[in-house]
């Protein structure tokens, strides 16, 4: 009787499914209630508007292809119907043409998205229990972001098509090429403007469904070797490794936290970004992990806001430094297309530094998972926030070789002779790709260092 009426008040308090349909537009700028609304929806009602969201992805991607070919070089301004003739001239079995194929492949390939930003989430909404339930309710709530994403094509593909279909203009001079009517240009300046929408909207969802404490939290363990410490020895010293139980149970020996997590200032973040950077193992051992998720809210923010804003003086840096090399003769236009292009690298730089961060940092959970090394892994979700810091190695690593490819490139292969070419890649490209994997193999070692200084926290 217990079990049937607490399954009857599950159901009731689900969302019904007229509200579970509404979530596009009610829950567009509103991701947390969307996400709560998604997490508590009944399977048919969420497996109905998952198919729907797909379907209007596939119909935007098939009306853009449709509309860019109503108007080419070659053949000009041509009427959707005769777009829609040609296209099934020489299609497969007379119907299976290129819109019935991008239409099988965004609908096959769709749940590959929310699959994907659903594993990268998972440190956010798991905390104990089963990783499966966390990782669904991880997918329900990625699943959401195939509404914003289809708005978001339909702009930044609709503003591409218009642009595509005005006449090209090209200024060349010196070497120097700049395409202001390019329609890969503008797509790029769009998306970088629909992009970062996209990522906090993805963020909130999942932070809304941050696990509550556990009902039975984990016994006190030994900070030094993880002996259960539930019953106390009198000598007050580990059995089996004889660290004091002072420096395990008393939390300010043991876990006094961090200064931002104390008191968040500009002197405290500094603080803390020193010593999460040069001093892993020591920050990692003192930081306190059974505190509220808002305690160390706001580090990986500002990470984010200043990288942003370090990214936009070198790009503009850049470009007035290639401007003074290769002086162009730059009219408005010209000034508008360069401050697009340092606008788009800006915040195209920023998404990669999120999107690499929580790659990194799920490859490191899954493996924690794996092991269940953990008694709690929203300890995981504070040391990502914390490792936000590591971005800045991987941002001076390819601001410095980015420069040297955009303004030395030239001088730098005509010293390195026949060793420029590593394969088939030039040495600087080869440079970027095999540092760029070393950094986040020490990434992962990172990780590493943290588990091991948080496997046995008891604050």
């Amino acid at each position: 009787m217990p079990e049937r009426s607490n399954a009857a008040a599950d159901r009731s308090t689900r969302p019904r499914a007229v509200q579970v349909l509404l979530v596009p537009l009610l829950g567009l700028f509103r991701p947390r209630a969307a996400a709560r609304c998604l997490a508590g929806a009944s399977r048919p009602a969420f497996v109905t508007l998952l198919m729907l969201g797909l379907l209007v992805d596939a119909a935007v991607v098939v009306a853009l292809m449709l509309w860019d070919d109503t108007q080419t070089y070659q053949y000009g301004w041509r009427p959707p119907a005769k777009v829609w003739h040609d296209w099934h001239v020489n299609a497969i079995d007379g119907w299976l043409g290129p819109p019935e194929i991008a239409f099988l492949l965004v609908i096959g390939l769709g749940p590959c998205l929310p699959a994907f930003l659903a594993w990268l989430n998972l440190p956010l909404v798991h905390g104990a229990g089963s990783v499966w339930r966390s990782y669904g309710c991880s997918f329900r709530v990625a699943s959401g972001w195939l509404w914003p994403l289809a708005g978001a094509v339909l702009v930044c593909g609709g503003l591409t098509v218009q642009w595509a279909h005005q006449s090209t203009r090209i200024w060349y001079a010196n070497g120097l090429l700049l395409v202001w009517n390019d329609p890969g240009f503008v797509l790029l300046v769009t998306s970088a403007a629909c992009g970062p929408w996209l990522a906090v909207w993805l963020e909130r969802a999942a932070r809304a469904l941050t696990p509550g404490d556990p009902e039975q939290p984990p016994p006190p363990h030994c900070e030094g070797c993880g002996y259960d410490l539930t019953h106390q020895p009198a000598e007050r010293r580990c059995p089996e490794c004889g660290l004091g139980l002072d420096d395990s149970l008393v939390p300010g020996r043991s876990r006094p936290g961090s200064a931002w997590a104390r008191r968040k200032s500009t002197a405290t973040w500094l603080r803390t970004r020193a010593d999460v950077l040069f001093r892993p193992r020591a920050f990692y051992r003192r930081l306190q992990l059974r505190t509220p998720p808002g305690a160390d809210a706001g580090f990986a923010l500002w990470n984010y806001v200043l990288i942003g804003c370090c990214a936009a003086v070198w790009a503009v840096t850049m470009l007035l430094c290639l401007a003074w090399i290769f002086p162009p003769p730059l009219n408005a236009e010209g000034w508008i297309a360069l401050f697009g292009a340092a606008l788009a690298v800006v915040v195209c730089g920023t998404l990669g530094c999120w999107f690499g961060h929580r790659f990194v940092a799920a490859i490191a959970v899954t493996a924690w998972l794996a092991r269940r090394g953990l008694p709690d892994f929203r300890w995981a979700a504070k040391v990502i926030v914390y490792e936000s810091v590591f971005l800045w190695v991987f941002c001076a690593y390819w601001g410095t070789l980015l420069a040297v490819m955009a303004v030395g490139n030239i001088w730098l292969m005509e010293k390195l002779g026949r060793f420029r070419m590593v394969g088939p890649f030039p040495v600087t490209f080869a440079a970027l790709l095999v540092g760029t994997a070393a950094l986040g193999v020490a990434w992962l070692c990172r990780y590493r260092i943290a588990y091991r200084a948080i496997r046995w926290s008891n604050f």
